[in-house]
């Protein structure tokens, strides 16, 4: 039997829940504020995403998945891979301080939830060493 068809686009409301994560954090994000900002029914948050600690799994990897492809097309595209490693690290120090504020998102996972949750520590460590290997 056929479940009911999803009335939303998953990929948006991944973007939405890993910027109000991002901005705010695991633990000060409530699984209200992701609702309200998704634009879901509570329903349909759980029937697609689990749990709120389930879609900050996927959020980081949505948001890895995202910007490290586009890193590594960066690269591969460069006649001159260097200038693109460093022109990544300028925009770092040309960006908003809002921007500033936010931090790295793995190490924002570290930092907050390194006593808390052990899967979600060994993801975001998993995160960046992905990050160090596209830069080496």
């Amino acid at each position: 039997m056929a479940g009911r068809p999803k009335i939303f686009d998953e990929q948006i409301a991944l973007e939405r829940a890993s910027a109000l994560f991002w901005e705010n954090g695991y633990e000060a994000t409530s699984t209200e504020d992701l609702i309200r900002a998704m634009g879901l029914q509570r329903g349909s948050f759980y029937h697609s995403f689990g749990s709120k600690r389930a879609l900050y799994a996927s959020a980081i990897n949505f948001c890895e998945s995202n910007s490290f492809n586009e890193l590594k097309n960066l690269l591969q595209k460069s006649k001159s891979p260097i200038q693109v490693i460093k022109s990544v690290f300028l925009s770092l120090a040309d960006c908003s301080l809002n921007e500033h504020k936010k931090g790295c998102f793995a190490g924002n996972t570290l930092a907050e939830l390194s006593n808390v949750d052990d899967e979600l520590v060994e993801n975001a460590k998993k995160h960046l060493k992905t990050l160090e290997e596209i830069f080496f």
